[in-house]
């Protein structure tokens, strides 16, 4: 089993991120890809990417974090995919799921 969008740099593990990969692995999960939500969560999920076995990330800025895309996050952003790691763009894009994606803005920061 492959868990595609593990949110390992949430705050709400910052106590026991240790022990949740521990018991994902012991449940079977063999692999896991930690996502990013703006540049330093993917520079986190990157870094935890390395520390954990089975584990690779993404890099990127999702659509609720679009005000903070420049171009300097934009390199940023290039450079961490260049790393062993970071196996994907993500998350990214255009997000119409929930209510309060402000479709008038965005498209224009991405």
């Amino acid at each position: 089993m492959f868990d595609i969008g593990v949110n390992l740099t949430s705050s709400q593990f910052s106590r026991d991120r240790d022990e949740v990969v521990a018991r994902a692995q012991a449940a079977g999960v063999t692999g896991m890809l930690l996502t990013g939500t703006n540049l330093h969560e993917s520079e986190q999920a990157q870094q935890m990417a390395r520390r954990y076995s089975r584990c690779w990330s993404t890099a990127g800025v999702h659509p609720h974090d679009s005000s903070s895309w420049t171009e300097s996050v934009a390199v940023a952003i290039g450079e961490l995919a260049c790393r062993a790691e970071v196996v994907a763009i993500g998350e990214c894009g255009l997000d119409f799921n929930r209510n309060f994606f402000d479709s008038g803005g965005a498209g224009s920061g991405i």
